[in-house]
């Protein structure tokens, strides 16, 4: 009897990951559009909470099938996913912001691309505003050159030569907003690298895939709606806004040193603690966003990163 009943149960193909921070409204609109979804049955929904201080850990009170996966400070995105990935039965992970609104055809349709193209490690459909403008969300992989540019802008270099008229188009880096990845793909490389705490793990991800002469496909016919009203880490202040650059920044060098050699990294390292004080030092200077730009540095200097230790996230 038991055999018949596991039998009859529908196999999960796809689990969608949502990682969230005091996001309710963002994450209550996300979850619903992932319960409209074609193929229902066959999805797996996950919400990995990161110590969020609003209602977002109840909301499974609201979406009984939905799992909660709590997390009792924020420790960082990279943790949180691996924590849902660890958790996944499904062959397919759709990593997901919860200011992301995804249409019910979108799953059935990225999960058909990866049954039908043993090339792609992963695909995602085009993120647009309300508008139906597409927001930033394909980049390029950094290089030992381009490491300290990225640091200035706080972000890759975006991918802006793409042909969104065809039907697939590959990319070296996407967003993991909204982005599909076979699930032996990152317990092929014993999960998202979590020496990038909160930023960088997924570049990392998408490196390992362009190393291994596999692919990312955006499919741009596929659309979801980036609503861009989730979480904000600036609304807790100076400190915790140096915190996110700081361990951006810190990511940054740890990946130069990862990949392009250890001297790089050490490079860049000291690199970026200079350029901070510099930034610094010219905030001073304009007698504009001084207490911004000395937590920036003193956090670069100190390393800090968000990975649990930090205080007021």
């Amino acid at each position: 009897m038991k055999e018949t009943q596991e039998q009859q149960q529908p196999k999960i193909r796809v689990s969608a990951i949502v990682v969230s921070y005091n996001s309710a409204p963002a994450l209550r609109r996300c979850i619903e559009a992932l319960r409209k979804s074609q193929q229902r049955e066959q999805l797996e929904i996950l919400v990995v909470d990161c110590g969020s201080r609003d209602d977002s850990p109840r909301i499974d009170a609201e979406f009984p099938d939905v799992q909660v996966l709590r997390m009792p400070r924020h420790f960082g995105f990279t943790r949180a996913r691996n924590i849902g990935i660890r958790t996944a039965v499904g062959e397919y992970l759709m990593l997901l912001d919860p200011d992301v609104e995804l249409d019910p055809a979108t799953i059935p349709a990225l999960a058909k691309r990866l049954d039908t193209d043993p090339e792609a490690a992963a695909v995602c459909p085009l993120l647009v505003d309300a508008d139906g403008h597409a927001v930033p969300q394909c980049f390029y992989l950094p290089t030992p050159r381009s490491i300290g540019q990225t640091w200035r802008d706080g972000t890759l270099r975006p991918a802006t030569d793409l042909d969104l008229t065809a039907g697939a188009v590959s990319v070296e880096h996407a967003s993991p907003a909204a982005l599909m990845v076979r699930t032996y793909v990152v317990k092929g490389i014993n999960f998202l690298d979590q020496r990038f705490p909160h930023s960088w793990a997924d570049v990392d991800l998408s490196f390992q895939i362009w190393r291994a002469s596999k692919k990312i496909v955006l499919l741009p016919a596929l659309r979801a709606v980036s609503h861009g009203d989730a979480f904000r880490p600036e609304s807790l202040g100076n400190s915790v806004q140096a915190l996110v650059d700081s361990d951006f920044a810190l990511g940054a060098a740890s990946f130069a040193g990862k990949y392009f050699g250890f001297f790089t990294g050490l490079r860049w390292r000291i690199t970026l603690v200079l350029e901070a004080l510099l930034q610094a030092l010219g905030a001073m200077f304009r007698a504009r966003d001084i207490g911004l730009a000395f937590s920036r540095f003193v956090s670069v200097l100190m390393g800090q990163r968000i990975d649990g230790t930090q205080a007021g996230i």
